[in-house]
């Protein structure tokens, strides 16, 4: 009969066996039935694993001592591999979220907005009191895959004509920070005339001017 140590090297073999699959994109982050429930049973037991939510774990860096922070640095991870396993490719942030992480704005936003068609307009609960509300809306055509995380997103042009009549006074800075991004007026003016965004557009040009551009608002 096998005993306990063997019992758990068998289920961190299984778990190598996973992290090393090329499919498996966010290595640090699984879902308890890619391992199966007796694995997962193992590894939580013996500190291999973390819950997030039901159903799905981190790898911790230290498994001997319970740090509520390191949530921290597996959210993204999470989230995008949640929304691929649920969505696919049809999700991304909303406008302001977009605009927030293309910012630089290391902090974690406390609730979460996510696009999808297919969404029901639910919250998930997260470690920590985060949340992600999922709402159903359209997935623009134009939403690009950012290369750190793997997150779905607004383009730079697209959220600035998109974002929420609050933005620019919630967020000043980071509104300030993505405009000084724009490098060319063009995208923005095209999206602006075939899409309808002439409220969005009047805000950008605003904004643009506030920040010293004197070119790009004309």
């Amino acid at each position: 009969m096998a005993t306990t140590i063997e019992l758990l090297e068998e289920s961190l073999d299984v778990m190598r066996e996973r992290y090393r699959n090329p499919e498996h994109t966010t290595r640090d982050i699984f879902q308890g039935d890619e391992l199966g429930t007796k694995h997962v049973k193992r590894l939580v037991g013996g500190g291999y694993l973390r819950k997030i939510i039901d159903g799905w774990y981190y790898v911790p860096f230290d498994r001997t001592e319970e740090d509520e922070t390191e949530w921290y640095m597996f959210y993204w991870s999470f989230v995008v591999a949640y929304l691929n396993r649920k969505y696919g490719e049809d999700w991304c942030l909303g406008a302001d979220d977009s605009l927030v992480f293309l910012s630089g704005n290391g902090v974690l936003p406390r609730q979460l907005i996510v696009r999808s068609p297919l969404a029901g307009g639910t919250i998930l609960s997260l470690p920590l009191d985060f949340e992600l509300l999922e709402i159903e809306a359209d997935v623009p055509d134009e939403a690009v895959r950012e290369k750190r995380y793997g997150l779905r997103i607004f383009p730079l042009h697209l959220a600035l004509l998109k974002a929420s009549p609050g933005f620019y006074r919630s967020h000043p800075r980071e509104a300030r920070v993505c405009l000084a991004l724009l490098e060319d007026e063009q995208p923005l003016l095209d999206t602006a005339v075939h899409g309808g965004y002439c409220r969005g557009a009047c805000k950008v040009a605003g904004g643009l001017r506030s920040i010293g551009e004197l070119t790009m608002p004309d």
